[in-house]
């Protein structure tokens, strides 16, 4: 999915949920895996190493990283924000084609659905108007 996309779903979460703004840091962190995205050139020799050992949605879109980076943050008081977070962004991706590799470091990409979404297609951007909307509901509410 597209950045986008995971920051939308964020904030729609983040708004239900009630979670403190840094969940939204969580909901993109993932993508640190893929040079191309903005928080890969952000922080370029990890991302790069990132991915020449492990690939894109790989071990950052796996559970065990979900599972010990929200453990991590238990004592600071952020575990729910990543586990939501982090989940949020696992979950949008194993709605496209590619998947994850959830159970890193098993090689095995999963997909939620047999029928996928393409990064970008009038699919995403139809979840993205809906994002929109639903945002713009809870501002209502």
């Amino acid at each position: 999915m597209l950045l986008i996309t995971h920051f939308l779903f964020g904030v729609v979460l983040m708004k239900w949920l009630k979670l403190n703004p840094i969940v939204l840091l969580f909901c993109i962190l993932p993508d640190v895996d893929n040079p191309n995205t903005i928080l890969g050139r952000t922080f370029k020799p990890l991302s790069e190493k990132l991915f020449l050992r492990y690939g894109h949605r790989g071990l950052t879109h796996s559970l065990a990283f979900l599972i010990l980076v929200s453990l991590s943050l238990l004592r600071v008081g952020f575990f729910k924000e990543a586990l939501v977070g982090l989940g949020s962004h696992i979950l949008l991706d194993s709605l496209t084609y590619m998947g994850v590799k959830l159970l890193f470091p098993i090689r095995r990409n999963y997909t939620l659905f047999d029928k996928t979404i393409i990064v970008g297609s009038k699919e995403e951007k139809g979840f993205i108007i809906l994002l929109l909307l639903l945002l713009l509901l809870q501002h209502f509410l």
